[in-house]
């Protein structure tokens, strides 16, 4: 599994957690982590073609993910497995502070969502 796809993952993760609490131990251990000046990960393995590679899989899956979803999938079964909720959707629209958007126009908004 990719390490950035494992990053989107736990990020998605961590979004749905509703429990402060929890949600500060796993801070406390993210900054335990970082002090502790964790080894950083063994590049002399990675070859330039794996990380050849690992482009390739990248770009094999941003061609996939924009691909229509195929219509013999329901609509309701995508929603169950992304954990869509729409009250909870709606909780979270009522929160966005709109002010944070008031100076940027709507067609660099979409363009930083196509990059």
């Amino acid at each position: 599994m990719n390490l950035s796809f494992k990053q989107v993952e736990i990020a998605k993760s961590l979004f749905e957690i509703e429990d402060a609490k929890f949600l500060d131990e796993i801070q406390a251990m993210i900054q335990n982590y970082r002090t502790k000046k964790a080894p950083k990960s063994d590049t002399s393995r990675v070859t330039p073609t794996s990380k050849n590679k690992v482009d390739e899989e990248l770009e094999a899956l941003h061609l996939l993910a924009k691909q229509p979803t195929p219509e013999h999938i329901p609509l309701e079964e995508i929603a169950k497995e992304q954990g869509y909720n729409s009250k909870k959707l709606g909780k979270t629209l009522e929160n966005i502070d709109y002010e944070l958007f008031a100076d940027e126009s709507l067609e660099d908004m979409l363009n930083t969502l196509t990059k």
